[in-house]
């Protein structure tokens, strides 16, 4: 095969002549997208919920709230961090990653 055979399909993609196979990959991101958008929905449910309860909360209650909504917070970020984690990797790169923490000197 030559190299433009090679390449054809490639450039048919580029200069717009396979309409149909580019449509299907613009349609693929948004697709991951609606599980995320639910799962923050449920979050931030779950953590109104949670707040709402501290706020009602008083004396040894009200600590028990607050512990109650320090561990959802921290089992959220847990969970978001393995979900990204588990992603493709197509957004993430060196200028995607949050800067490293500087060592307290």
């Amino acid at each position: 095969m030559t190299r433009a055979g090679r390449f054809a399909p490639g450039l048919a993609l580029l200069v717009g002549l396979a309409p149909a196979a580019g449509a299907q990959e613009a349609q693929a991101p948004a697709q991951p997208a609606r599980p995320m958008q639910e799962m923050l929905r449920q979050h931030d449910q779950k953590l109104d919920e949670l707040v709402a309860k501290m706020n009602a909360a008083q004396g040894e209650a009200k600590v028990d709230a607050i512990a109650d909504v320090v561990n959802e917070l921290v089992a959220q970020r847990k969970q978001m961090r393995q979900h990204r984690g588990a992603g493709t990797g197509m957004m993430r790169g060196p200028r995607a990653r949050p800067p490293e923490p500087k060592p307290a000197e």
